[in-house]
């Protein structure tokens, strides 16, 4: 398993409960922590489907490994103002 961080901007009306419900939950991969992100935004779930990672695919919807946010973070191409936060763990791919 590997922590995921999501940021979830705070323009969504439920973006921080969404957070907290999610907090420290277990998922089989990307795809179904999207679409369980999604299902709780009430957002279509047959928009932007892909099995990657899906940083910036709605509204700036953000759910990446923390490693990726970590680098993003510190290197300053995220910026965290204006999210809401969580983490999840996701199932680590086999390379």
């Amino acid at each position: 398993m590997e922590t995921y961080i999501i940021l979830i901007p705070v323009g969504f009306k439920n973006a921080r409960k969404t957070c907290e419900n999610l907090q420290d939950s277990r998922f089989n991969n990307a795809t179904d922590l999207r679409n369980e992100i999604y299902r709780q935004l009430n957002i279509n779930l047959n928009a932007n489907l892909d099995d990657d990672d899906f940083e910036g695919d709605v509204e700036g919807i953000i759910a990446t490994n923390l490693n990726d946010f970590m680098d993003g973070y510190n290197d300053q191409f995220l910026d965290g103002g204006g999210y809401f936060l969580g983490y999840v763990q996701v199932k680590k791919e086999q390379s």
